[in-house]
């Protein structure tokens, strides 16, 4: 077991799973701190508006065809091949196809920008709409510009370089934040905030250009479209674009649902909630994306990964239940650090509920890169349209009943309803094994976490932990004879 221990931290996937984490920290840590500083200085208002036109560009994310992910798999498998040429084919591929997607987007936002105006969906004063409607023009261009630079960093992914990619990518997010709060203490505009980071988004894109032309010799930034290439990267980009769709839609409907039976204000401090909740989950998931590509290439040389599934499980959901256990007991005087008191008491249910919501979805992290590295995407869509029609059904019944707090309470039902059904599935096919009750069992840890903390009672919570913790390791027993 010590030797283990010694072969995984010298190991190239303890690099790539730190770089991930730190890439998914550094960010949202210093963008949370910097919240009560947007909020103070721009008001909860404008604030809220921020985050509506936050909303709209993630809508139009759907347009994102998912062809990051399909670098990443097909980059990695050619290495493996020793194929180099196909490996810029592949980026030349991609590359090309997100330069048309680009405009697209910003056609988009345009006419998005046009619509929000004449229906004012916000109820704001004229001067507001003319806030948004610029905005919303400018943060296309922005998002347009932050597509292309994912086939840049995915190139790194693909030669298992995450480390390069996040310490790119970690330098271009601070800068842009530092960009923003400069601006906002000098009492620029949201519109100057929106310009601040389409300009310093544009120049990270420059430097990524060049690195990788001088990381891979990719020298085709003139748009050239092999059908070849073009036909390979959409069999697999389709379906993980079919993923994007329909996680954003799941992603969205909440916040959709809040703006247009609350008011700004309300969907403001919904935000904030929701944004701590993002931010968590995002640093779980960059923690193990390293294992997307060591899966494919697993699979592609016929290796079992049912050992690794377990080992990986528990140790990542034993360490993501102990932090969250630990963030839902100092939470309160922690945020009261972070917001004026009367934010506090507008934020704090949704934030104790997005914690245990993220518990239940922490436990699909995993099965989700071993199902698309081991080419299941097809079944992982599938998973992603049950979560949201389970969404779609439960968010607004139990808005009816309980208000706003019903919405957080609506995701957390929607994940303990269908993840016994996506593990079920998720076992057979890629462990091999047929266990019913798979499901249920590792959605015991997130019932007792949900029902045990929300009593706020330090000895039953420390008790509860500890019977998580035993619990995952009686179920992710790791096989005795690992391939």
């Amino acid at each position: 077991m010590k030797q283990v221990v010694l072969n995984f931290l010298k190991s190239k996937n303890l690099n790539n799973a730190a770089w991930s984490s730190v890439d998914a920290i550094v960010y949202p840590a210093l963008m949370l701190l910097a919240t009560p500083v947007f909020i103070n200085k721009l008001g909860v208002e404008l604030y809220g508006i921020w985050m509506f036109i936050n909303t709209i560009m993630a809508s139009i994310g759907i347009l994102n065809i998912g062809l990051g992910d399909a670098t990443v798999k097909f980059v990695s498998k050619y290495l493996v091949a020793g194929e180099r040429e196909k490996v810029n084919k592949i980026i030349g591929a991609t590359y090309s196809v997100y330069l048309v997607l680009c405009a697209v987007v910003v056609l988009v936002a345009i006419v998005s920008s046009f619509v929000v105006r004449e229906y004012n969906w916000l109820h704001l004063a004229e001067g507001r709409t003319t806030v948004v409607f610029y905005t919303i023009q400018i943060a296309g261009l922005t998002l347009g510009l932050k597509f292309i630079e994912q086939i840049f960093l995915a190139v790194f992914k693909g030669y298992e370089r995450y480390d390069l990619s996040a310490k790119i990518s970690i330098l271009g997010k601070v800068t842009t934040l530092g960009v923003n709060l400069l601006l906002v203490v000098l009492d620029f505009s949201l519109i100057h905030i929106f310009i601040g980071s389409c300009f310093v988004t544009f120049i990270y894109l420059l430097i990524e250009a060049w690195l990788v032309y001088r990381f891979s010799n990719f020298t085709h930034f003139i748009p050239l479209f092999e059908r070849k290439y073009i036909r390979e990267i959409f069999s697999f980009g389709i379906w993980t674009w079919f993923q994007s769709i329909i996680g954003i839609l799941s992603g969205q409907v909440d916040k959709f649902i809040v703006i247009s039976l609350s008011d700004i204000k309300t969907f403001a401090y919904y935000s904030i909630a929701l944004t701590i909740f993002t931010q968590i989950h995002s640093v779980f998931s960059a923690s193990v994306a390293w294992i997307f590509p060591v899966i494919s290439k697993k699979i592609y040389m016929g290796e079992k990964v049912d050992h690794l599934y377990n080992k990986i499980q528990f140790y990542f959901l034993g360490v993501a239940t102990i932090l969250l256990a630990v963030f839902y007991v100092i939470k309160d005087p922690f945020i009261l650090m972070w917001l004026k008191e009367d934010t506090y008491k507008n934020t704090i249910d949704f934030i104790s509920l997005f914690i245990c919501y993220n518990l239940v979805m922490a436990t699909t992290i995993i099965p989700y890169y071993f199902l698309n590295g081991s080419s299941h995407f097809r079944l992982n869509t599938l998973f992603m349209l049950l979560n949201l029609a389970s969404r779609a059904l439960f968010i607004p019944l139990l808005y009816y009943f309980m208000d706003t707090q019903g919405l957080v309470i609506g995701l957390i039902i929607s994940g303990l309803a269908v993840t016994p059904v996506q593990m079920h599935y998720f076992t057979k096919k890629i462990l091999g094994v047929r266990d019913m009750l798979a499901g249920v069992k590792i959605m015991v840890p997130s019932i007792l976490f949900l029902v045990v903390f929300s009593k706020n009672t330090i000895l039953l919570s420390v008790l509860c932990l500890a019977v998580i913790l035993i619990w995952y390791k009686f179920i992710f027993r790791p096989s005795t004879n690992p391939s």
